[in-house]
Parts: structure tokens; sequence; C-alpha cells
């Protein structure tokens, strides 16, 4: 049984990088009319596109996981979150100035706070939270 579960994990693993690349490129359709060619080069609208639909479903892994007591999805949800938060504070900001920055700052924040809340007040067993 142990082998179909590899089978099994590694079938998810697959699928998981297929959608995460299936999503990427609809937004990278939506912005550059169809064109998928990457010499068009990536603006800031896209760039934020990017970070706010990643944050979403980010976060929607992490609350459906933790509605079906799964340490793993939990796990990948805190990992999609802080591959998008880095993106944010490297890439996203970089070319930001003055009030701009400091709005996304407070922005990106209050949207932790809010989600770091939420995990805290959703998080029920406490052998769950043992578990993590």
């Amino acid at each position: 049984m142990l082998h179909g579960e590899k089978v099994l994990r590694g079938i998810a693993t697959v699928a998981g990088v297929f959608t995460c690349l299936y999503i990427t490129s609809v937004i990278r359709k939506v912005f550059h009319q169809g064109n998928m060619t990457m010499d068009l080069g990536v603006t800031q609208g896209e760039l934020y596109t990017y970070s706010v639909v990643w944050l979403f479903i980010a976060t929607a892994t992490i609350f459906i996981a933790q509605f079906r007591r799964s340490i793993t999805g939990v796990k990948i949800g805190f990992g999609v979150l802080f591959v998008v938060i880095t993106k944010a504070f490297v890439i996203d900001m970089a070319n930001l100035e003055g009030l701009y920055r400091a709005l996304s700052f407070i922005g990106l924040g209050l949207s932790l706070v809010g989600i770091g809340w939420l995990f805290q007040k959703l998080r029920g067993d406490e052998q769950f939270e043992a578990s993590m």
C-alpha cells in the first residue's frame, strides 16, 4: 500500500504544478491579449495581479486544509503564502516610492494580520494544533 501512496502523492504534485502554471498563464494571457511571448515584459498591474490572486489562493488553501484537518495542505498553503510575501517585498515594491510604497506595506501587513487572526480563530482542535 505504501507504493500506491507514493504514486498518488506524485500525481498530486504534478497536478499541483500544472495548476500553478495554468493559473499564472491565464493571468499572463489576460494582460497581453492572448499573446504569450516573454519579450513583452511585465507591467506593474500584472505583477500586482499575480500577488493578489496567489495571496487569495494561499489563504483559501490554508483555510480549506484547516477545515479538512490536513496538515500537509496547511503547510502547502503557508509555503505559497511565503512565496507570495517574498515576491511582494522583493519584486512588487522595488519600483514604488514614497506614499505608494508605504500604502503597499500597510496593505500587505493588514492582510497578513487578518489572515493570522482568521487562522487562529478557525483553529479548533488541540490535537491538530499540537501536530503543527
